[in-house]
């Protein structure tokens, strides 16, 4: 994806550890035992992926605070859905992040799902992201394993989440990109529902802000029915037409015909 137009890129997926109930009906012993596998299997990451893992208590306040204003660390649960599905019990007990020196993968640990695994960076080679994030998750995926545990998994829907929209591969890749006219486009709307994207703030899940500076956080929709692969080519054939219709747009072009006659990706 074009790095004049792109600020950043990520791929994030959610698991749940078999056996455990959802994060919503943990007892604190289940979550600590969630906690303590995870430990484990971030201590068999080598390479670029290796790093340490804190809890929330160890990190005190002012480190978590910190991580959190670099958008790489989940805050207490405030926003009515979580509080009514009961996320913030025990907080914040049993819950950190494990975390690379260079800041590019994290492991979320007890917040909405036993686990998220986050890889990130700046610029937009979503590629380079992807890779880690793929190795990274099928290290953990085997540490996990290797201590006699596995990730909840049904043999159709596929993974399974506390939240039912990641349900399948949980796979969310995302990418934020400049397209201050475009965004303002009376058939923005339109144009992301026919590329099966969803546009939110830079904020994160509860930024539903519109008035971003022309910045947003451009992602797939679908998360079942589709593989990982496929779900990032969709944010990526995405961002790479929002950005070329942006660069229409900036030269006084009319992009209306060109989203009228594009058709539903199915």
């Amino acid at each position: 994806v074009s790095t004049q137009s792109t600020w950043g890129a990520r791929v994030r997926t959610g698991r749940s550890l078999r056996g455990v109930p959802m994060t919503s009906h943990c007892t604190r012993g289940q979550r600590k035992l969630v906690e303590d596998v995870m430990v484990k299997a971030c201590s068999t990451l080598t390479g670029e992926l290796a790093g340490s893992y804190k809890s929330i208590g160890e990190m005190g306040i002012k480190m978590h605070e910190q991580l959190i204003k670099e958008h790489i660390m989940f805050d207490k649960p405030d926003a009515p859905l979580m509080l009514s599905g009961m996320m913030h019990k025990d907080w914040p007990h049993y819950r950190g992040m494990f975390w690379n020196p260079q800041k590019t993968f994290m492991v979320w640990v007890n917040e909405e799902d036993h686990y998220r695994f986050v890889c990130m960076q700046n610029g937009g080679n979503i590629r380079q992201v992807f890779e880690r994030f793929a190795t990274g998750v099928l290290q953990l995926t085997k540490g996990v394993e290797d201590q006699g545990y596995s990730f909840m998994k049904h043999p159709h829907y596929g993974y399974l989440t506390c939240c039912p929209s990641n349900i399948g591969t949980g796979v969310r890749a995302g990418v934020h990109v400049r397209i201050p006219k475009m965004s303002k486009h009376p058939q923005f709307r339109e144009l992301l529902t026919k590329m099966r994207l969803d546009a939110r703030g830079t904020g994160g899940v509860e930024d539903t802000s519109t008035d971003s500076g022309g910045v947003f956080d451009i992602s797939n929709k679908d998360r079942l029915g589709k593989s990982e692969l496929q779900l990032v080519q969709i944010c990526v054939n995405g961002v790479a037409k929002l950005v070329e219709l942006e660069k229409q747009l900036e030269s006084g072009g009319d992009v209306s015909s060109s989203i009228s006659s594009m058709p539903y990706l199915k």
